[in-house]
């Protein structure tokens, strides 16, 4: 589910907890249906558009969407979707430092950009949590 600001026609929001939900529902009906057993599996490899997902350091969602009363609490809205366009002024005042920075991503960076700079930023960072490779496959394949 894709939520959007009814004021504000730039904000595109989703759920991590949507997201992994129905990949999970997915990757079960296709081991169903092809007749594959769970241990069988080896490995499964899982890619998205990029966007901004927020989450605290236990890995519990935090809501992105506007308003003190939810933004930067918990809540299932967590995510900035690439087409997300409410950082347009911080694009703008980044463009105009003239950073050099800005060299990495050809001179100017897009609101989009904005998105998958600090997703690509925020995963790093969230996946140097200390966890073995296996504690990551076993919360994986949990659901």
């Amino acid at each position: 589910m894709t939520w959007r600001d009814p004021s504000d026609a730039r904000i595109f929001e989703q759920s991590t907890a949507d997201i992994f939900d129905a990949i999970c529902t997915c990757v079960h009906q296709v081991m169903r249906s092809a007749g594959v057993k769970k241990e069988d599996v080896k490995g499964l490899g899982i890619d998205a558009t990029c966007s901004l997902a927020v989450v605290d350091t236990q890995g519990e969602p935090v809501c992105v969407s506007r308003g003190a009363d939810r933004c930067g609490r918990p809540g299932q809205r967590n995510i900035v979707l690439w087409a997300d366009h409410r950082a347009e002024e911080e694009a703008a005042l980044i463009n105009k430092s003239g950073s050099v920075v800005l060299d990495y991503v050809g001179g100017a960076i897009s609101v989009s950009g904005i998105n998958h700079v600090s997703g690509s930023y925020l995963s790093s960072v969230s996946a140097g949590n200390g966890d073995s490779e296996d504690t990551v496959a076993q919360e994986a394949y949990a659901c």
